[in-house]
């Protein structure tokens, strides 16, 4: 029977590898992260639903929970629209296949999107799942906590 040994060195070792490979999962989530936020902003349909998953569900800053079909209906009537959108990540946690973003970001809706012309500042926190190799948004909440004209 063969028997392993973990040496101080083979432990630091396989601690970097570890740590390299949770700072390639959050290089990843931080690059679909903007890659949301710019198919939001090129009001680009295509890229934004290939990003979502297919039963995404979202709790949004109006205070219902929306599934899929209505985003993409919002989507398309143009009441998430903005010609500001700006994100901070400030955390990032995985837990086996899913990825959780807690954040802060700065919008501004175009009209005929509600508060339009006015930033707004709002918490999220963006759910990712790994689906066949790919990083897809699963869910995603959002609260308005401050409103500038």
């Amino acid at each position: 029977m063969y028997s392993a040994k973990f040496t101080p060195l083979s432990s630091l070792l396989l601690l970097i590898s570890l740590q390299a490979l949770c700072q390639h999962d959050t290089t990843l989530i931080r690059q679909r992260e903007h890659a949301l936020r710019e198919a939001i902003l090129r009001h680009d349909s295509t890229t934004l639903y290939a990003i979502w998953m297919p039963d995404l569900v979202v709790n949004n800053p109006r205070n219902f929970a929306a599934d899929a079909q209505v985003v993409k209906t919002a989507f398309r009537s143009g009441v998430l629209d903005y010609e500001l959108y700006d994100i901070r990540i400030e955390k990032i946690r995985f837990l086996d296949n899913t990825a959780v973003v807690m954040g802060q970001e700065s919008v501004k809706p175009v009209a005929p999107a509600p508060h339009a012309g006015q930033t707004l500042t709002r918490r999220y926190l963006n759910v990712w799942t790994l689906h066949n190799g790919t990083w897809r948004l699963a869910a995603r909440q959002s609260t308005i906590i401050a409103k500038e004209d």
